[in-house]
């Protein structure tokens, strides 16, 4: 059985992390590409963190690391 491995798009998780906490949907990237999986993979997690802070205005400050596989750990969820 093949194997692919995709690698998440830093730039496109982030925009998809920053229009989930907004509550946008509009997904800007072409079926079928990498962006376009790295930005919903974002999106989801912005909406979480909306639906889970006290006030949607309240912002959460942390960084997303990426490994060689492309996975994705959030460090330093501090609210500000």
């Amino acid at each position: 059985m093949k194997r692919t491995a995709l690698r998440m798009n830093e730039h496109a998780w982030k925009r998809g992390f920053t229009d989930g906490r907004l509550q946008k949907y509009a997904n800007p990237y072409r079926s079928g590409t990498t962006e376009r999986w790295s930005y919903c993979a974002g999106q989801i997690e912005g909406k979480a963190a909306s639906s889970n802070a006290p006030n949607r205005n309240t912002l959460l400050t942390g960084t997303a690391q990426y490994d060689r596989h492309g996975h994705v750990s959030i460090s330093g969820s501090g609210r500000q």
